[in-house]
């Protein structure tokens, strides 16, 4: 074999090992299952977490006016709300915070005022003896976790002109009201 038989065929050998080389860029699939989430935490204070729903409880005590044809006075306390909630993507769907009361004595009024958190809206609602239907308290809730977000209680009489009934049998022993806290789909 001469050289320049010799040089053809390490030529064609060099040449036939460039054409089956990886080439300078590739591709991988990467697959991905991220579940469904939906959490919610009704809390009494800021920064707390418990699963004891006794330690996340609210009170109001009513003072009684002074005066003869006078009302009592509404009071006002807080709360927070923990949520973290994903929604499909590219989907339409979202979530909302729903509430329902059990049961409210003659003549009273709870009105709870929330805080949005990113991207949802927040709605004011009331419940009243005769009004404890299930109300949509935050609604377009898409893909957040949020702590800490504020919820204010307002509790006092259903008008101007009606008294709240006392609780307990002389007044002076506190009736509960549970709240039902509802994290689902937005219809």
């Amino acid at each position: 074999m001469t050289k320049k038989s010799l040089l053809l065929v390490i030529s064609a050998l060099l040449a036939s090992n460039l054409a089956f080389a990886d080439t300078a860029g590739d591709t991988q699939t990467v697959s991905v299952t991220v579940p469904s989430i939906k959490l919610l935490d009704i809390k009494a204070a800021s920064g707390t977490s418990t699963s004891a729903d006794e330690a996340d409880a609210l009170s109001f005590t009513l003072t009684a006016p002074t005066a003869a044809g006078d009302n009592f006075a509404n009071e006002t306390t807080g709360g927070f709300y923990d949520v973290t909630s994903n929604v499909a993507s590219g989907g339409s769907t979202t979530r909302k915070i729903t509430v329902a009361a059990d049961t409210l004595g003659a003549g009273w009024k709870l009105t709870l005022t929330p805080t949005a958190v990113s991207g949802a809206t927040a709605n004011t609602i009331s419940f009243t003896s005769s009004d404890v239907a299930s109300k949509d308290l935050v609604t377009a809730v898409g893909n957040i976790a949020a702590k800490d977000t504020a919820i204010s209680y307002t509790f006092g009489p259903e008008s101007a002109s009606i008294v709240p009934s006392y609780t307990g049998a002389d007044g002076t022993t506190a009736e509960n009201i549970t709240l039902t806290y509802t994290l689902s789909d937005d219809s």
